[in-house]
């Protein structure tokens, strides 16, 4: 999904994506609940507030 996201991010230039290893992050797991939801999507406003997750 990477590869996708970087051609995303190429053409919404305003668009800020970030990539956690669910292995070498536990903390960011914990953060937001994912248990063993992955790969998981989470989409923050301005504000930085979850508006939409996508799981799968």
């Amino acid at each position: 999904m990477k590869p996708v996201w970087e051609e995303i991010e190429t053409e919404i230039p305003e668009l800020r994506t970030e990539y956690f290893d669910y292995d070498e992050n536990p903390e960011i797991i914990n953060q937001w609940n994912l248990g063993d939801e992955i790969p998981v999507f989470i989409f923050l406003d301005k504000e930085g507030r979850e508006f939409a997750r996508k799981k799968g």
